[in-house]
């Protein structure tokens, strides 16, 4: 179960009844390095940023400590070679 939430009090309520992770949305109402000093205080919390993630962005998210990004109308705007272009610059996030 994923669950919606908005700030650390509702990821840290999500994780108290038995979410798997917290979607952060919109993520584009927020950035990566909100994201890395959120979790430098709740490392616990597995956060799945979705809403408004580029292709381009997605590896900054993960670079500032998100489990995944749902980027999903980001890949339907794309060519479709960009799955492919965008995975080895996720493995090098991680």
């Amino acid at each position: 179960m994923i669950p919606g939430a908005a700030t650390p009090t509702e990821w840290v309520r999500a994780l108290e009844w038995g979410a798997d992770a917290v979607k952060l949305f919109p993520a584009s109402a927020h950035s990566p390095a909100v994201l890395r000093d959120v979790l430098a205080a709740l490392p616990q919390v597995p956060v799945v940023p979705t809403g408004g993630i580029s292709i381009e962005a997605a590896p900054e998210w993960i670079a500032a400590g998100a489990l995944a990004c749902g980027i999903g109308s980001a890949l339907t705007a794309q060519d479709k070679g960009a799955v492919s272009r965008l995975l080895p610059r996720l493995a090098q996030a991680r």
